[in-house]
């Protein structure tokens, strides 16, 4: 089945699954997929309590040094209030 077909199915949404499942290879792989078709859910990876555990790993930290998202995940660390995402990943504030 070809998942890009139905819109609603985000890749970030089998990530979820991979990662409630413990496998974070898998979790990652779909990450990367969702960042690589700039799909906006990626956004608050660095911030989902989802893959909170899965933070300090370092394919996750380079994905979100890919994304862009690297202050974002050292403010989710501190649990500081987050500023608007903005950057080369995303063109518009969210």
């Amino acid at each position: 089945t070809d998942y890009g077909q139905d819109q609603s199915v985000t890749r970030q949404w089998f990530a979820l699954a991979w990662a409630s499942l413990g496998d974070h290879a898998q979790t990652v792989k779909w990450l990367q997929r969702s960042a690589d078709l700039r799909e906006f859910q990626i956004l608050n990876l660095a911030v989902n309590p989802a893959f909170a555990e899965m933070r300090n790993e370092p394919p996750f930290r380079a994905l979100i040094r890919r994304i862009g998202l690297k202050g974002m995940l050292q403010l989710a660390q501190t649990n500081q209030p987050q500023p608007p995402v903005t950057g080369a990943f995303c063109r518009c504030p969210y």
